[in-house]
């Protein structure tokens, strides 16, 4: 797994945006809101990081 850095979720509805996100993209994710982390499997970082960016967030590694 690989941890994607998001400082911009910082609530429970940032948690579900970007949940939904991942999921139109077909991409599994484990979200540590507390820790602001994304963690998704490494095939899917790239997938990932636009999603979040699409969502209206800020994904770094």
């Amino acid at each position: 797994m690989t941890a994607i850095q998001v400082d911009d979720m910082k609530c429970i509805h940032c948690q579900q945006k970007i949940e939904k996100a991942l999921k139109l993209s077909n991409i599994a994710a484990s979200i540590d809101l507390a820790n602001h982390l994304v963690k998704v499997e490494e095939k899917d970082v790239e997938n990932a990081l636009a999603a979040i960016r699409k969502a209206g967030y800020t994904p770094s590694l």
